[in-house]
């Protein structure tokens, strides 16, 4: 099953995705997609299932997202647009 992700309309009540400021592509939509400071692997966090999903961990051993139980400060994640990850990714 497939997850839906569902953004604000102008009759709509929920919020509308956060913005991103790239350098590459201006001002664009946040639609979950990471890179790792450290390696620069991308990853995204709309589905669990497809390919490059983010776990806890990267791929190079670094803390990629944060623990929220222990309120880690030290992670490696930070947004990347969407047209950057496709980019990276290709």
């Amino acid at each position: 099953m497939r997850a839906l992700r569902v953004y604000a309309t102008e009759s709509s009540t929920c919020d509308p995705p956060p913005r991103l400021r790239c350098a590459s592509h201006g001002e664009t939509p946040w639609l979950g997609h990471l890179v790792c400071s450290v390696c620069n692997r991308t990853w995204q966090t709309l589905a669990p299932a497809a390919p490059r999903y983010a776990l806890a961990d990267c791929a190079c051993g670094e803390r990629l997202l944060p623990d929220l139980a222990d309120h880690a400060r030290n992670f490696t994640a930070r947004p990347i647009c969407g047209s950057c990850f496709y980019v990276a990714g290709a």
